[in-house]
Formats: C-alpha cells, structure tokens, sequence
C-alpha cells in the first residue's frame, strides 16, 4: 500500500470507511471502483496554497474542448485543511470517468460535527456549473470547486505537477519511475497569496491580492487562438 507524507492521511483506512458504506448500500458497482482505487489508480496530493486557490479564486470557464486525461485517480487532501477552513473533514477525493456523461464522477466521504456522510458528484471542465439541489451545498460547491481545477491541472497545468516520489524520494522526469505506487505533488511549495490581511476581496476596487486560477488566454499569430491557462497569484492596485 502507498504510504503517504504524514501531512495527509491514511488512504488504507479512508477506503476501509468507504467500503463499509458501500457494502451496507450493496453498492457493487462502487465497491469495485474504491478496489480498483487503492490498488492501482494514480495518487495526486494537494499543496495547502494552491487548494487554496482552488477554492477562492475566481471561477474556471467553461472549456467546451475538454478531454479527459485519465480514467480514474485519488487526490489527498491535506488533513485538517477542509476542517480549519470550512468545518468539514475531507481527506481523499476519488476521480473516475464516465464516458457515458462524459464527465468525472467523483466521490467523497466527509465529517461534521461527528456526522458521517458521503457526496457524489458528476463535474466536467465542459460545464463547470454545480447543481444547487445536491446534499451538504457547501461542501458539494468546494469540491465541484477542487475538482474542476484539478482536472484543469491534468490537462493545461504540467508546470503544477511535480514529478514521482514515493517514500521519501523524488524521482526527476529523465529517471525510469519506480514499481508499484507511488504518487505526484500538485503545486508542491506553491507561492500563494500574502496572508496579511489586506481589507479588500477580488469584487472590490481596493488593493488585494487576485488568487491564482485559470482563463483563457489569447495566443498565435495576432492572437487568433487562445489556449488555458494558468495565471499565478498577483497584486491588484497600488503596491506603494
């Protein structure tokens, strides 16, 4: 089983959890998907900072060209970070393709207040809108949320993904990566936004810092073409 730094959690034991809910359900078809997960799907872990970014920066858009990248993967959320933020316990995230929706169903098993409960969602870069009448609203928002900017990040932003590592050891892209799992950094390190308070938010004409996100961008000869992109975190306004 893939070990995890200690920032994160124990995917053994969250699919343990998981796996218990489903056999109450008789949930056949999700039980083999968390199977299929922890025994061989690729493993992402999540940079606090840029989840950050993630979850209060401005909106993705809509990219009617997305494609999907991979049929199935884990993201590990930082402990505590759903908790301190919003009051959720959210460890893992699991991705898996539908092509039939032609969307990632995505799937997640949160705490609250001593409350167990899971959310499922069906979210594609094609349409990244959330369904108000989903369970737990907020919760469903953050990671329709976390989960469109990953995706996003798997297609257009390689220079966010770092390269293998498992156990302590980082493998560079010209080595051969190890047997077995192993598993990728999103935006290991990322510089974030200042944490001073500031006075302003992105809506308002004030000095603030605009969170890092994604836009289309206008490339080619005379801009003819556009191509996503990730524009890092910057100051808005006066710096003086």
């Amino acid at each position: 089983m893939i070990k995890l730094p200690r920032q994160y959690g124990n995917l053994t034991d969250a699919a343990l959890t998981a796996l218990g809910m489903f056999h109450e359900q008789d949930d056949h078809i999700l039980i083999h998907w968390i199977n299929q997960q922890v025994d061989d799907c690729p493993v992402y872990i999540a940079d606090p900072k840029l989840l950050d970014c993630f979850c209060n920066g401005p909106l993705p858009p809509a990219d009617p060209e997305y494609k999907a990248v991979l049929p199935s993967f884990t993201v590990a959320l930082p402990l505590n970070f759903m908790t301190r933020e919003y009051g959720y316990k959210v460890d893992f995230l699991w991705f898996a393709y539908a092509e039939k929706h032609d969307a990632y169903r995505v799937f997640a098993i949160a705490t609250k207040d001593g409350k167990l409960f899971q959310i499922r969602g069906t979210f594609s870069p094609r349409q990244p809108i959330l369904n108000p009448d989903q369970p737990e609203p907020d919760l469903t928002h953050l990671i329709n949320r976390i989960s469109i900017n990953v995706l996003l990040t798997l297609s257009y932003g390689k220079k966010l993904i770092g390269p293998c590592e498992t156990r302590g050891r980082v493998y560079q892209p010209s080595e051969k990566p190890p047997t077995g799992r192993y598993y990728r950094y999103l935006g290991k390190d990322y510089q974030g936004c200042s944490n001073e308070p500031l006075g302003g938010s992105h809506a308002s004409p004030r000095s603030h810092w605009r969170k890092g996100h994604y836009r289309w961008q206008s490339c080619g000869p005379k801009h003819a073409d556009r191509r996503m992109t990730w524009i890092e975190s910057m100051w808005i306004g006066d710096q003086s």
